[in-house]
Formats: C-alpha cells, sequence, structure tokens
C-alpha cells in the first residue's frame, strides 16, 4: 500500500490517499464509466473517466516499481 498526495482538480486542495489498486481494478472503473455513458450520465461517466486515467498512472508506477 502505498501512500499520496493527490490535489483536487475541483477545489485545488490536497488529500492524501492511501492506494492498493491493480490493472484489474482500473479495467473495472473505465467499464463503469462507459456503462454510465451509454445510460446518459455524461458527467459522471467524465469525472469517473478522469479519476481512472489518472489512478492508473499511480498503478501503472507501483507495478513497475514492484511495489503490488
Amino acid at each position: 500500500m502505498r501512500r499520496i498526495r493527490i490535489k483536487c482538480h475541483y477545489c485545488g486542495e490536497y488529500g492524501s490517499f492511501e492506494v492498493n489498486l491493480t490493472m484489474t481494478d482500473m479495467n473495472s472503473l473505465n467499464a463503469i464509466a462507459g456503462v454510465l455513458a451509454a445510460d446518459g450520465h455524461f458527467e459522471m461517466a467524465d469525472i469517473l473517466h478522469h479519476i481512472q486515467s489518472e489512478t492508473t498512472k499511480i498503478v501503472k508506477y507501483q507495478e513497475y516499481k514492484g511495489e503490488i
């Protein structure tokens, strides 16, 4: 598990998070965002896609460093 600080896209404040995710989790987030978009919930799907995109960078880094 890795503790990181992420800047909020909306308010600009930083928050601390513990991250223990895998690429399987990232694929699930992408699938959920796709279902939301298909049902017309475009704003929520866009937010989830943004979260998935940023978190995928962290997961790839963790996998590269062998932390997962």
